[in-house]
């Protein structure tokens, strides 16, 4: 991971904070970029030796972008179980139980490591208006004494929640279906009685590595905060101009690659509408295996869910070769229906493709990534 992909991230980004007035979006870009800083990526020996657990334990929201902005990535027991005693025990099965974690290294109330993360990435500041999210018991409550008004919405949901990583056994072994309706329930409620398709992966990935409360909150704080433009509304406007601008910038970073794309018989960007649109609305939670995707949620929760449409480009550049040569095809690379089907790419590189990108952006055209999931 480059040096001067992250300082042109950290420029760039911390620019866009001053101009724009979504302030929770873009204090998340200014917070890379404080975490970078004007040398990239020179840390300090202190700054190298700190860890995750460190900026966990101290509620260090900002030293766990750092870290992350490093290039590393959480280890895939931070998705394991806490035990009573703080220790990991990835194979229970938890039956809708809370697990109570070590109060001294992880907040009690969490049940993994990479939920405490999570949180602490996605923590309102205290001074939001917005920093008040209802009570998720009082919320069900409130809906059990008038469900009827509901019906139709929860019949809605309840199609989706079969189709929720079918197949996928480490979120089957961990997700009651039950527990996944009553947060997409709630939170549908709470969003104006809207259920955008897509919302039941994130739910069922909050769900995955905390308990119901917390994982309600989060999908909160991700409609409202991170992409609006994508979930708060029927007309997903904002997954749809994603596509578009990920069209924009493969022609940019890459023009032989949109040449060959652009001569699918869909067209360059009609392709990434109908073959990327699902990744692009799910911040590629759709695009199996399930474990692969929880690096990329950590980025967006870190960074912002424009990085959605960056990590789209990426898979496609990362899969150039195989493109160009036609040996795999769009399909395969961004929607395959199954795991067996899909080009697997490891997560990391993916991440360090996408700074790669990022890094030779134009302003204008990472300025309106960044304000797509926001502002129309």
């Amino acid at each position: 991971m480059s040096g001067s992909a992250l300082e042109r991230l950290s420029s760039e980004t911390t620019d866009s904070s001053r101009s724009s007035p979504t302030c929770k979006y873009d204090r998340r870009g200014a917070s890379l970029g404080r975490a970078v800083g004007s040398t990239g990526m020179a840390a300090t020996a202190t700054e190298q030796s700190a860890g995750w657990q460190d900026a966990l334990r101290e509620a260090n929201a900002s030293a766990l972008r750092k870290w992350l902005a490093s290039g590393r990535l959480l280890p895939s027991e931070a998705s394991d179980v806490l035990d009573v005693s703080g220790e990991l025990c990835g194979s229970n099965r938890l039956e809708g139980t809370q697990v109570v974690a070590c109060q001294s290294l992880f907040p009690k109330e969490l049940r993994t490591p990479r939920g405490a993360s999570w949180l602490l990435l996605s923590q309102r500041p205290r001074n939001d208006a917005r920093s008040t999210v209802p009570s998720y018991v009082d919320l069900l409550d409130s809906i059990g004494t008038s469900f009827a008004r509901y019906k139709q919405l929860w019949e809605k949901i309840e199609q989706d929640i079969p189709r929720t990583f079918r197949g996928c056994d480490t979120v089957r072994h961990r997700v009651p279906p039950e527990a996944l309706a009553r947060v997409l329930l709630a939170v549908a409620v709470h969003n104006n009685q809207t259920y955008v398709q897509g919302m039941n992966l994130y739910a069922a990935s909050f769900l995955h590595v905390l308990p119901e409360p917390e994982a309600f909150r989060l999908l909160v704080c991700l409609v409202e905060d991170y992409a609006p433009r994508y979930l708060q509304v029927n007309s997903v406007a904002g997954a749809y101009e994603g596509c578009r601008l990920a069209a924009r910038t493969i022609q940019h970073v890459d023009q032989e690659l949109a040449t060959m794309l652009s001569g699918d018989p869909l067209g360059l960007e009609r392709a990434l509408l109908v073959h990327g649109f699902p990744a692009v609305l799910s911040f590629s939670l759709c695009i199996p295996p399930f474990e692969d995707a929880m690096p990329l949620l950590d980025w967006i929760l870190a960074f912002g869910a424009h990085f959605g449409v960056v990590f789209v480009v990426a898979r496609l550049r990362c899969a150039r070769e195989q493109l160009l040569s036609r040996t795999v095809t769009v399909k395969e690379v961004l929607n395959p229906r199954k795991e067996q089907d899909a080009f697997r790419i490891p997560p990391a590189a993916i991440i360090r493709e996408s700074l790669k990108i990022v890094a030779q952006l134009p302003a204008h055209l990472w300025q309106q990534l960044q304000k797509h999931p926001l502002d129309a």
